[in-house]
């Protein structure tokens, strides 16, 4: 998730000074997110979520999918903090109003499965606060 959700190594300010890398970005950062939710990483989910209800984006690697969005962040919010329920209430009721009676259903199969991985994953509450310590990526890796 350091490099997917972070973009660590890659300037986002000028990013034709690391051109490769925003290559190498788009192409491998899909499937370690895909592959990071496949986990029950809620982090991971946060991200996807996001990146789901986001319609322009330079560093986007999905597609636009407000169902995907809003059914990951009702998930989340099943096995959320009381804190973190707050923002994802936010998330949830700003994005509603862009669904059609017909996607309605897709969201609640959705979050279906999606609960089913993080309850699989995870056994605290989820606080929305990343669980990589930034600090120390480099020594990590």
């Amino acid at each position: 998730m350091n490099f997917v959700g972070m973009k660590v190594g890659l300037d986002q300010l000028h990013p034709s000074s690391t051109a490769e890398g925003w290559l190498a970005y788009k192409d491998l950062a899909p499937s370690l997110l895909q592959r990071a939710m496949d986990l029950g990483n809620p982090e991971a989910y946060q991200f996807a979520a996001e990146m789901y209800s986001q319609t322009r984006d330079a560093g986007r690697i999905l597609p636009y999918d407000p169902v995907k969005a809003i059914a990951i962040f009702k998930a989340l919010r099943q096995f959320a903090t009381d804190d973190y329920k707050q923002a994802l209430d936010n998330n949830i009721n700003s994005r509603m109003a862009n669904l059609t009676s017909e996607q309605l259903p897709l969201v609640d199969a959705e979050m279906a499965r999606v609960s089913a991985s993080l309850a699989t994953h995870n056994q605290a509450p989820i606080s929305g606060v990343p669980q990589q310590d930034r600090a120390s990526y480099c020594d990590q890796n």
